[in-house]
């Protein structure tokens, strides 16, 4: 667990305390949960210092369209144009490993670099597309496994720079897979070791979480000193008309039984963050979720856990499927490839590499199915169910496939 905490004795014997009662005793020291509101943050370094670079250029050069959300195939060319020198910085800084500097960030600040390690990532997914159409397929393989080094990457941030390599992953992986047939026995080749690669350097799901955890002490804190700094109008400002309740609540405690909320809060914190953490290393069908263990009048903050603890579930299931999609990229590729090289295919997926032959919804093979020289590999998915490789047009349910194109 890396929460920032400190805990000097202080703490869990104050959350049975009363939040009713005097609001006139003498005042009380209050815990310090994050260092993160005044802590400035450390400068980036090595190839994690060239990511925000190609970030802050981007953003700078290609501002107009930073914040759009759709585009012209004329946009996507000029965005793909002036980005190329950015992702040719991302290109060099991924050669070798990157670690992300996470740095833990209040509530409501815009976390940096995001909005143009966004656009760096669509720019990677058009080209693909544009050296799909054009039969450049070396290119497209190698920007497909530069996208997905770099998203990737990004999962050592916070929640949210994961969702956003997340994304990078899958823009990129659905760009190239409607074109994977056309692909020669070298170029599957060079894209399956370069996904496994990809996927070697992936941070655990757990340091995402832990790191979203010094995110959780971060609102705590900030929402304590909105309570010692008489600032809560400001906090309801900012999460909308539905906080007003818990706002109302916490105005009316007085200083030693918001110490007790506070430290209850963070217990909180802690309790769902841990709970997270081991969730992240286990299968989905081995999961039991979250379990709220005291009742809702048992717990004053809640109206606040739902807005800054929650998004575990969230990053479980982005993480899942990713690693489905990417792990099923590699395997077809490898398929693809045998059969183009040898006119053969397996019997079974025991020769395949064993970090990729893992479906992460069972922990168990991916189902694979062969007849001649036609295959099918698929997930059984959210529903833990085998469904014969049935899916639908997201390519989801019942059962998880990569992207296939439609005829």
């Amino acid at each position: 667990m890396t929460g920032l905490r400190m805990k000097a004795g202080f703490g869990l014997a104050l959350v049975a305390a009363s939040l009713a009662g005097c609001h006139h005793r003498e005042p009380v020291p209050f815990p310090t949960y994050s260092f993160t509101i005044e802590a400035p943050a450390a400068a980036p370094t090595g190839g994690f210092a060239r990511y925000v670079a190609a970030s802050d250029d981007v953003e700078s050069k290609e501002a107009k369209y930073i914040d759009r959300t759709t585009f012209t195939p004329g946009m996507k060319s000029a965005v793909i144009a002036g980005a190329a020198p950015d992702i040719a910085t991302i290109a060099s800084a991924s050669s070798a490993p990157v670690e992300f500097a996470f740095a833990p960030h209040a509530p409501f600040s815009a976390e940096k670099h995001t909005q143009g390690w966004r656009l760096i990532g669509r720019a990677l997914s058009w080209r693909i597309a544009q050296r799909c159409q054009a039969g450049d397929f070396d290119g497209a393989v190698a920007d497909t496994i530069l996208a997905t080094k770099f998203g990737f990457d990004l999962c050592g941030g916070s929640g949210l720079d994961a969702s956003l390599g997340f994304a990078i992953v899958g823009d990129a992986r659905r760009a190239l897979a409607l074109y994977l047939m056309h692909l020669g026995a070298g170029q599957l080749g060079t894209l399956r070791a370069g996904l496994q690669s990809a996927l070697s350097r992936k941070p655990p799901l757990k340091v995402t979480l832990e790191h979203e955890h010094s995110n959780m002490l971060a609102a705590v804190q900030a929402i304590q000193k909105a309570y010692q700094e008489h600032a809560l109008p400001a906090l309801q400002d900012n999460l909308g008309p539905d906080s007003r309740d818990a706002v109302e609540y916490l105005e009316k405690v007085g200083p030693e039984d918001a110490a007790a909320y506070f430290a209850g809060f963070a217990k909180e914190a802690d309790d769902q963050a841990a709970e997270y953490e081991n969730e992240s290393t286990l299968p989905a069908a081995k999961r039991s979720g979250f379990q709220e263990t005291a009742p809702p009048e048992k717990r004053p903050w809640r109206r606040f856990s739902r807005d800054f603890f929650s998004g575990g579930d969230t990053l479980l299931a982005m993480n899942d499927e990713t690693l489905a999609r990417t792990r099923l990229f590699a395997l077809e590729a490898m398929l693809l490839q045998q059969a183009k090289a040898s006119k053969s295919l397996p019997k079974d997926l025991s020769g395949a590499p064993k970090e990729l032959n893992v479906d992460p919804y069972t922990g168990g093979s991916f189902l694979y199915r062969v007849d001649g020289m036609n295959f099918q590999i698929y997930s059984v998915g959210k529903d833990l169910t085998d469904d014969g490789g049935d899916t639908d047009s997201d390519y989801s349910r019942p059962d998880l496939t990569l992207e296939r194109p439609r005829v």
